[in-house]
Order: C-alpha cells, then structure tokens, then sequence
C-alpha cells in the first residue's frame, strides 16, 4: 500500500466537478467522508495555492480550508510546506 493509499476512499476523488464545488460543499462532504482525518493531517502541514484568487480554488482537507489550516498552524507554532 502507497503512502496515499488512502486517497481511493476519500469521497472527493469520486464526485464529479469537486473542484467546482462551492466551499461549505466540500465542508459538508467531508463531514461523511471516511478519511477525513487522514486527509486533515495530509493537508494540514500544506500551503497550496490556487490559480484564481477565488475561494474555490483553494483546497479542502479533512474539512478545514487554507485560512483554517493557516491559523491552526500558528496556534500551534507549525510552520507549512509552499507547494
């Protein structure tokens, strides 16, 4: 098993236009989805950046978007990898 195995269960990879969906969307799907946590601690050491200036462009791990993630990060002193 891949280190990203876990990725064939997240419910995002199989739902038709995702990166379309609006953010409280990906928050409510998330909210179902069975690796979520899995997804959360992935995301969360990450700072990605979106082609567009839109809030849609950002991603969405285990439920939480980039501003969550960033200020998670601070509280608890962490630094993020720019990808």
């Amino acid at each position: 098993m891949t280190a990203l195995a876990w990725m064939d269960q997240a419910l995002c990879t199989r739902l038709a236009g995702w990166d379309e969906a609006s953010v409280p969307d990906k928050q409510e799907t998330c909210g179902h989805c069975p690796v979520a946590d899995t997804c959360l601690d992935y995301g969360m050491p990450q700072e990605m950046y979106a082609d567009s200036g839109s809030e849609r462009g950002w991603p969405v791990f285990g439920g939480m978007t980039r501003e969550q993630r960033r200020s998670r990060r601070r509280r608890h002193g962490l630094r993020a990898v720019t990808l």
